[in-house]
């Protein structure tokens, strides 16, 4: 590099207005690369994406379409049975389309940028400002950009609900803790609540949409990383929850995840859980850590550091492809379930489980204890019925809480008000 152009790239860093040259300029290209590689990367995620919501969908039509025509279920719980799977598939559309929504606008700004910085006639050698300029000029209109905020508020919001009803309806079966649905409502109504300020800070003034508001920057800052930790928080309740229900439905996790086709389930949402936690809080802190670089680079901070491009680049993957893993995360967990479902069902033959015959054979008068259902179909067995039970809606009976169960009646002598309908693509 000639002493002319070093000068021009410190100068930049100095921001003294001397001249800018494009080529030459190792941030812009960074930038440049890594939001190809973000919108390459989010692009097959959208693409895994579209497969799973097609499945999903069909499932769920086909599952509502089954119990409006036949209506297995008791008088009192048919309603259920109708709802369940309409909220399903209403959640899973919805969460599709706002990632879909969010996947096309990043894709629309960049090739659209792109296309007007290398293509556009003007002259090779520009300042700083008009530099700028260029660029804040073949951006995307900012509201569309800045409407992925209250929309990916909206699409988290939907599946931690999902979330919420899928760990109360689990948990409700070994342990009646009402106390704990209210607590866990709380906390979804107080990351609304933060995200609903977030929204607030954001459109107060049209400057925000430029950052041209310290204040409200740092409100629109503070309470969206308060909601997505919240949101976290949450997730990591529930699946905690849902551990615990494993240990007390068969005395340890090893023996439900070894001996259970039930609790292959149970495991792979167990484990996707934990999966989702975990970038989540990646997210949360790259997101924290980029926030605090740029604040010190545009305050002319000695203590600034160029952030690694390893780091940077996870960051701009991590920030474009969360919205599809909030919508891929109840929607993945709803195809495997019916995938599983539907291996069962092809089963001529019904075979018991070591699990199911360890507990019928240490509690014989508790044998209605397994998963309880309503269908009197003898093709399957115990277990394989409540692969498509926790799929259909319809309901998990895991403690001695029906009187049919306790006293070893057969289960297709459970009432309505023996079972919870089951509506989560969670579960």
């Amino acid at each position: 590099m000639d002493s002319e152009t070093t000068d021009a790239v410190d100068s930049i860093v100095l921001g003294d207005g001397a001249p800018y040259v494009l080529f030459s300029i190792p941030i812009f290209g960074r930038v440049l690369y890594e939001y190809a590689i973000a919108s390459c990367i989010e692009t097959g995620v959208q693409a895994i994406y579209m497969v799973l919501i097609g499945m999903s969908t069909w499932s769920s039509v086909t599952r509502l379409w089954t119990n409006v025509r036949q209506y297995r279920a008791p008088p009192r719980s048919r309603p259920a049975f109708i709802i369940g799977p309409c909220v399903m598939l209403v959640a899973t559309l919805a969460m599709f389309i706002i990632a879909t929504y969010m996947w096309s606008t990043n894709l629309a700004a960049f090739f659209y940028g792109f296309k007007q910085i290398f293509l556009s006639d003007y002259p090779f050698d520009i300042t700083l400002d008009q530099y700028l300029d260029k660029v804040a000029q073949t951006d995307v209109n900012p509201r569309a950009t800045v409407a992925q905020e209250p929309l990916f508020l909206i699409q988290y919001l939907i599946g931690d609900a999902l979330v919420i009803w899928r760990a109360v309806t689990l948990h409700s079966r070994v342990s009646d803790r009402r106390w704990l649905t209210f607590v866990l409502c709380v906390i979804w109504l107080v990351i609304a609540g933060t995200g609903v300020g977030q929204i607030t800070c954001l459109y107060a003034d049209p400057g925000t949409l430029q950052g041209n508001d310290p204040s409200l920057k740092s409100c629109t800052y503070i309470l969206s990383k308060t909601s997505w930790a919240l949101s976290l928080f949450l997730n990591t309740v529930a699946t905690i929850l849902l551990l615990y229900t494993i240990r007390i439905w068969r005395g340890t996790v090893q023996q439900v995840i070894t001996d259970s086709k039930t609790g292959h389930i149970l495991k792979f949402i167990f484990l996707s859980g934990i999966v989702y936690v975990t970038i989540g809080i990646i997210k949360l802190c790259l997101g924290v850590s980029a926030e605090v670089s740029l604040a010190a680079f545009w305050a002319d901070d000695d203590q600034y550091v160029d952030p690694e491009p390893g780091l940077s680049t996870l960051s701009t993957v991590v920030d474009a492809i969360m919205p599809h893993l909030v919508g891929m995360y109840p929607t993945l967990i709803m195809v495997v379930i019916r995938f599983e479902a539907s291996k069962d069902s092809s089963s001529t033959q019904p075979t018991h489980s070591t699990a199911v015959a360890r507990g019928l054979a240490s509690h014989p008068a508790n044998a209605g204890q397994s998963f309880g259902f309503s269908n009197t179909s003898t093709s399957h067995s115990p277990e394989e019925e409540s692969m498509a039970e926790i799929y259909a809606g319809k309901t998990l009976v895991v403690g001695p809480r029906s009187p049919a169960a306790t006293s070893g009646l057969p289960e297709t002598y459970f009432t309505s008000e023996d079972r919870i309908p089951h509506a989560s693509p969670n579960v």
